[in-house]
């Protein structure tokens, strides 16, 4: 029996119309799968990314989705990567070169120590979204890469991206392809410099 078949056995309602795409992640959950970030998911099976973390987006499917976990995983832990970054001015991966654990969190404080450390790489990916950052720093671990984090410019930010490029990386972006991801897109690039927007939306940067 499916989940929307028992959800529907239990509740007497009929499940919504998107319930079936559904399947395929809560047999993830039940075998224990590492999930990507929750916007992921809902991306990953065809659905709007703030379906399953945004109770406006689609309040029947995400009652549903609610609905699942508490009545067959409220026992169980989610194991999925999470979208929730520490760190107040720069999160990045394998820009630096350190021994230290990656993703490499700096607050604003470390700012100035950091403008001048020797690099690990000529090239870097700008991740718009902070769940796909999380995902591909995991997928891929090696690869060099600056979480933007939606709209938050502080200046400590700007301030490293900028000396980052005077000191000859290049850029690639990858946000959103929505009206709000492209004003993202677009305000980090009026910050820059030396960047041109080719290499900045370049795919194959």
């Amino acid at each position: 029996m499916t989940y929307y078949e028992k959800y529907e056995h239990a509740t007497g309602r009929i499940a919504p119309p998107d319930a079936w795409r559904l399947e395929s992640l809560f047999n993830q959950i039940e075998s224990r799968q590492l999930l990507p970030p929750r916007g992921q998911q809902a991306v990953n099976l065809g659905l709007p990314a703030h379906s399953l973390n945004d109770s406006t987006a689609n309040p029947s499917l995400y009652n549903y989705y609610q609905w699942v976990l508490r009545h067959y995983f409220k026992n169980q832990t989610l194991n999925e990567l999470t979208a929730k970054l520490i760190g107040m001015a720069f999160v990045c991966n394998h820009i630096f070169k350190t021994d230290l654990p990656q993703p490499l969190s700096l607050n604003p404080w470390q700012r100035d120590q950091m403008l001048d450390y020797p690099l690990a790489t000529d090239r870097a990916v700008i991740v718009e979204n902070n769940g796909i950052f999380a995902l591909l720093a995991t997928q891929h671990p090696n690869w060099s890469l600056i979480n933007q984090g939606g709209n938050d410019f502080q200046t400590d930010y700007v301030t490293l991206m900028q000396r980052l490029e005077a000191r000859g990386i290049r850029f690639t972006y990858l946000g959103d392809l929505d009206a709000k991801g492209i004003q993202i897109a677009d305000t980090l690039f009026c910050q820059l410099k030396e960047t041109s927007i080719e290499d900045f939306f370049s795919a194959t940067n």
